[in-house]
């Protein structure tokens, strides 16, 4: 890019480093952020120095936080708990609970607005095996779904999901070029602590041409029903 016009510059201490990407609170105007995955940083466009700035040591590693249309950010912990930001800053040594079973870790993730619904999305992956998670933040409830698996050593390059016609549509891509969608309803009941995990199943919308070699690093979206 020829034309590069920076939008803004914040300076940290040497040593610390942002461990998750800042997000923009419409709200408030202010950024979040994550610092050395256990201290949130909250500035405004007029400050310089973060360290000068508002922060918050939590007692769990940050895995991301996502803006929310209601409530304000929403804070998603490595081990799969989800916290508004509000409640999680009134105490930030609050405990969080672990979601995840050991080894398995957070992939991706996304947040979405579903009729009325504020859903935190994440895949996750545990030797393996790939699953999908559908948090609510209002009422409080999980959702979690194993992934069809594909050719042995394949994992989804990316994932991409939108609310239509009352479902969430999940598109993911795979190295071998293949292109799928899953649709997951947002009424489905949450599932219990200890019940078996429900499959979720998909559609191949596309088998791109790859060649022999398998694709490295790629992602794909949605546009519309025809793109």
């Amino acid at each position: 890019v020829s034309d590069q016009k920076p939008l803004g510059s914040w300076t940290v201490k040497q040593g610390q480093t942002l461990t998750c990407p800042a997000v923009f609170n419409k709200h408030t105007n202010e950024y979040v952020a994550v610092s050395d995955n256990k201290v949130i940083r909250i500035w405004k466009e007029d400050d310089v120095i973060l360290d000068k700035t508002f922060k918050a040591t939590v007692s769990a590693d940050v895995w991301k936080v996502h803006c929310v249309l209601v409530g304000g950010p929403a804070v998603l912990f490595q081990r799969g708990a989800v916290r508004l930001l509000d409640s999680l800053l009134s105490a930030p040594q609050q405990p969080v609970e672990e979601v995840l079973v050991q080894e398995e870790t957070i992939r991706w993730s996304t947040s979405i607005v579903a009729e009325t619904q504020q859903l935190i999305i994440f895949t996750t992956e545990l030797k393996g095996d790939h699953f999908l998670y559908l948090q609510r933040l209002n009422p409080n409830s999980v959702q979690k779904y194993r992934l069809e698996p594909e050719e042995p050593g394949l994992s989804p390059l990316s994932f991409w999901a939108s609310y239509r016609d009352k479902n969430i549509c999940l598109l993911y891509l795979y190295p071998n070029g293949h292109v799928y969608q899953s649709l997951v309803s947002v009424r489905a009941p949450a599932v219990d602590e200890g019940s078996q995990v429900v499959p979720l199943p998909r559609d191949q919308l596309l088998s791109l041409p790859v060649g022999e070699e398998l694709l490295e690093a790629a992602s794909a979206i949605f546009l519309d029903d025809a793109h």
